[in-house]
């Protein structure tokens, strides 16, 4: 029999309707897995409204998955996933993540395992989205196709400008992943990204598959649920994928990658204070609320007492002169794009936001 290969599973869950944890297990439960490999899936209910426990019930597994749940106060995805790391047993080899909605196609663990054990220390694949896209790798100007080894600097360069892994597409050494550790401070927004930088940061061989191993669903998500102007945490999500780059600019310096690369951080941050200054303001002017999520900002970062006002004018001059659309595009699972225009010269300029989700909103302000 083959060595004993121990997988361990985190799954934070945070869902309103039945079924969504249920199909993702059921997901783990068909894996094409080689014989002595075990796999330990760790739910972390995050004081979800429909406990995961009922999910649970009946669900017929294989000898060699086996299932935990851990209830605790809600904190955010990034505390729930923190939980299941603190949770991972010692004797476990791998680490993989997989989102409450999301669910993996049978080959993934291992199509994983087979990288991983001839050397790789991270390993992700394509994935698709059901109503957006089939397949994400293509919207990568970069050849991720078949099986590839990327080395550590092309990994971070990918990650910082296009975003291609998402986390339940992901699996690597615990050794890797042991010390390493989601910034609960931000819980809308941007964890995913600062945690996969840090991840490919220790990471020696990334191993890359064009396989599209992960279907990924439209469950309760924090970031992809409030893209749409209107929608009621969509100013939170703003703050929170500001603050996220802000901790990204300061880590971004001692990172193996180009000053090209530095840049776009820099520049993306500049965008992202604007896009949070204009619909800050659009909740003033629309009178919905005072919007508290400043405060949210400079508990966080007093820093933002000096940005913000010259954010806000830069807002306030812009939508005067007609420069701001009236709608925002945002690409799945890749970068967030906000658009401006001056419609006298006809000029445009874009930005983006490596977010892990995505949608549309429109309106003016």
């Amino acid at each position: 029999m083959e060595t004993l290969s121990k997988v361990a599973v985190v799954i934070p869950y945070y869902q309103r309707s039945p079924g969504i944890l249920r199909r993702a297990l059921e997901s783990i439960a068909a894996q094409k897995v080689d014989e002595g490999t075990r796999i330990v899936v760790i739910v972390v209910d995050d004081d979800s409204p429909h406990e995961a426990s009922r999910e649970i019930d009946g669900l017929c597994l294989p000898e060699y998955v086996s299932i935990s749940v851990h209830r605790q106060p809600n904190g955010g995805p990034a505390v729930a996933r923190n939980t299941g790391l603190d949770l991972v047993p010692s004797d476990a080899n791998w680490i993989a993540f997989l989102d409450s909605d999301d669910e993996w196609l049978p080959d993934h663990i291992r199509t994983a395992l087979s990288s991983l054990k001839n050397g790789a220390d991270l390993y992700f694949c394509d994935h698709k989205r059901a109503g957006f896209h089939d397949t994400y790798f293509p919207s990568v100007p970069f050849p991720l196709v078949g099986e590839l080894i990327l080395p550590r600097q092309i990994m971070l360069t990918l990650t910082l400008r296009y975003m291609p892994s998402h986390l339940s597409t992901m699996v690597f050494r615990t050794e890797i992943g042991s010390a390493t550790r989601f910034d609960g401070r931000l819980r809308g927004a941007g964890e995913d990204l600062i945690f996969i930088v840090e991840l490919a940061c220790l990471a020696e061989r990334i191993a890359v598959s064009s396989q599209v191993n992960v279907a990924c669903g439209n469950g309760v998500n924090i970031c992809f649920g409030n893209l749409d102007w209107n929608a009621p945490g969509n100013l939170l999500r703003a703050a929170e994928q500001v603050w996220a780059f802000t901790l990204l600019a300061r880590m971004v310096h001692r990172l193996p990658v180009s000053s090209d690369d530095s840049a776009i951080v820099e520049l993306e941050l500049k965008r992202l204070r604007r896009e949070f200054a204009f619909l800050w303001l659009r909740k003033v002017l629309r009178k919905i609320r005072f919007p508290n999520e400043l405060l949210h900002l400079i508990r966080n970062d007093k820093r933002t007492l000096l940005w913000f006002p010259s954010s806000l004018g830069v807002v306030v001059a812009q939508k005067a002169l007609g420069m701001y659309e009236t709608s925002v595009t945002h690409k799945v699972d890749g970068l967030e794009t906000i658009t401006l225009r001056n419609n006298a010269r006809g000029t445009r300029s874009t930005g983006s936001s490596g977010s892990d989700q995505s949608g549309a909103g429109q309106d003016d302000a």
